[in-house]
């Protein structure tokens, strides 16, 4: 019996299981069918308003649905019932990125590495948000942390020797700048 089969039986059996609707939705986000997904989350809300996770992966399925706004608020949620939890907080900072709130994403993303301070990709996106908004020695140590985690990250190197070539190259960046032009034909 599949995993999809295992979970429409424990529906039968136990109608009431949250826990089931958000498997469900797990599943059904990996193959891709984030309307059903979100139905399962919102379901698995219903019987348990106050699973952080859950809130946190509908909001997961409501942005990559494009609906924005929504995820929004579900992160927002998944952050009220559990403040240090750092997935829904890159989360958030990536929707209030893509909505253009540029403070707010700097903010939540420097909670979520305050908590888990390893996720490359919310060290590029803070690095990238704070250039942004001219916070150049910032973004430098945060370039400078994906350089470290991920020394291959041609990007980080790239946007890293781009700071040190405006700020007036320091002595180390020729190194920068040498190694990303080697790494990009």
């Amino acid at each position: 019996m599949g995993r999809l089969a295992i979970i429409a039986r424990r529906f039968e059996l136990w109608p009431g299981y949250a826990e089931a609707h958000y498997n469900l939705g797990r599943l059904l986000v990996q193959k891709g069918q984030l309307d059903e997904a979100i139905t399962h989350y919102e379901k698995a809300l219903e019987i348990d308003p106050a699973d952080a996770e859950a809130h946190n992966n509908l909001g997961a399925a409501l942005f990559a649905s494009g609906r924005v706004d929504e995820a929004i608020a579900h992160y927002r949620k998944a952050l009220t019932i559990r403040r240090d939890y750092a997935d829904a907080s890159c989360n958030l900072a990536s929707a209030l990125l893509s909505n253009g709130d540029l403070d707010g994403a700097i903010a939540y993303y420097s909670g979520c590495l305050a908590g888990s301070p390893n996720q490359v990709e919310a060290q590029y996106n803070l690095a990238t948000v704070l250039l942004r908004t001219g916070r150049t020695d910032e973004a430098m140590a945060h370039y400078q942390k994906v350089l470290e985690l991920s020394p291959d990250n041609a990007d980080a190197r790239a946007n890293l020797g781009s700071v040190f070539l405006a700020k007036g190259p320091p002595p180390r960046c020729n190194c920068s700048v040498q190694r990303c032009a080697s790494d990009c034909p």
